[in-house]
């Protein structure tokens, strides 16, 4: 990831604001869900906020975005993963435990009875307030800065792991490029970059559908405009 030449105090600054927000979204919604008697809702959360040339990303669960930068895709953040390094750390120093389940890495949390647990298969996320006592899962996202580049940098994928989990990040971007080259071939694209936008993110959506996925596909495609 190109990182920007942004000063580490303008960063860090930054990255406390996004924490903030992020943990007083997650207090509400396990709050909420207490409430109910929800204690297993739980989801994850991506933004990305773009300041002049400047795009910042906070993520936190396995939603991803990427960048198409000169026709290549870009990862502008990080899966969280229990099986990453530093996660599993975390959670293993929270007294929790990360264990391959059926194929898929999870954190998982020993009930009283000792003979059973619940597992979940993201590290970061809102809710899941039954793995928030001991901060099994944390609601603090990553933060990165990314510098633009104007004429280079065509669009960006915003999409929940229902969409990552079949498609891979170049062929998205592929896709979504072909549908923006449809578009172009009109007179009127500058008013017809939104419509361009919603016609993409339907077509990861469906692709997604076709091969199987049975997870959320939530997709968001913002085209940039160098004009």
């Amino acid at each position: 990831m190109e990182l920007t030449s942004l000063s580490p105090e303008a960063l860090s600054a930054l990255s406390e604001a996004f924490t903030r927000t992020f943990r007083r979204v997650d207090q509400r919604i396990c709050t909420e869900a207490e409430a109910r008697g929800l204690p297993h809702d739980g989801t994850t959360a991506l933004v990305s906020v773009q300041v002049g040339p400047l795009l910042y990303t906070a993520n936190a669960g396995d939603c991803r975005a990427v960048l198409c930068r000169s026709g290549r895709a870009m990862r502008l953040s990080r899966d969280h993963k229990p099986e990453l390094p530093e996660e599993r750390s975390r959670i293993e120093a929270c007294g929790g435990r990360v264990a391959n389940v059926r194929g898929t890495w999870r954190v998982v949390l020993p009930l009283a009875d000792g003979c059973t647990a619940k597992v979940c298969s993201v590290s970061r996320g809102f809710g899941d307030r039954d793995f928030k006592a001991d901060s099994l899962i944390s609601p603090d996202p990553d933060v990165a800065a990314l510098l633009l580049a104007p004429q280079r940098d065509a669009f960006a994928v915003h999409a929940s792991d229902g969409l990552w989990g079949v498609v891979g990040d170049q062929e998205a971007c592929d896709l979504v490029t072909e549908v923006i080259d449809k578009f172009t071939c009109m007179t009127s694209f500058s008013r017809q970059q939104a419509a361009a936008a919603k016609a993409a993110a339907q077509e990861l959506v469906k692709l997604a559908r076709d091969r199987g996925s049975m997870d959320d596909i939530t997709v968001v495609v913002t085209l940039f405009d160098w004009e």
